[in-house]
């Protein structure tokens, strides 16, 4: 919540990209390179991945995608700051419902970032079919539903899997 709260945004958001920074920096990662980062959310954490990416575009060159797992999150600059915004939405996620409540990702809210980002075609919705958002039947299930079906977890892997190879191949081929 802190990192929607715009009197503690700011600073908040600004201190989570350092930490992004540091650690990257950490694992010799050269911001003057190409090399894309992947922000990867999960719940509320989506919200400070999309509110750091504003002051993280001003360090880094590369490319910057944010991908949201169940993620809750307002209407924020970094969605327009972000290169794309890849929102996985399960089918039976209850916790969605809060979007609702963020008055910036109303379609009448037609200048809110959420809505802009969506017209400019930065945002991705990825539905997730029968997955809810978190313990049995969440995003990171690792026990099939059933014999013989895939466990949620392998299923959300191979779609950040596909996303991440699909940038890699746009950006090292290009």
């Amino acid at each position: 919540a802190i990192s929607i709260d715009r009197r503690y945004a700011p600073m908040y958001n600004q201190a989570m990209a350092e930490v992004f920074l540091d650690s990257l920096l950490r694992y010799q990662y050269d911001p003057e390179s190409e090399i894309p980062i992947y922000i990867i959310g999960y719940s509320g954490s989506a919200q400070m991945g999309i509110g750091a990416i504003p002051y993280l575009r001003e360090w880094v060159k590369g490319p910057i995608f944010a991908v949201s797992l169940g993620g809750i999150f307002s209407s924020d600059p970094g969605l327009l700051a972000a290169d794309h915004v890849y929102h996985l939405w399960g089918t039976r996620d209850s916790a969605q419902i809060w979007r609702l409540l963020m008055p910036g990702r109303w379609r009448i809210m037609a200048s809110s970032e959420w809505n802009r980002a969506c017209r400019q075609k930065r945002v991705t919705i990825l539905r997730m079919p029968d997955m809810g958002h978190t313990g049995r039947g969440g995003y990171l299930d690792a026990r099939p539903r059933t014999a013989g079906q895939a466990a949620n977890v392998d299923l959300t892997v191979t779609t950040l899997a596909t996303i991440m190879a699909a940038h890699e191949i746009e950006n090292f081929e290009g």
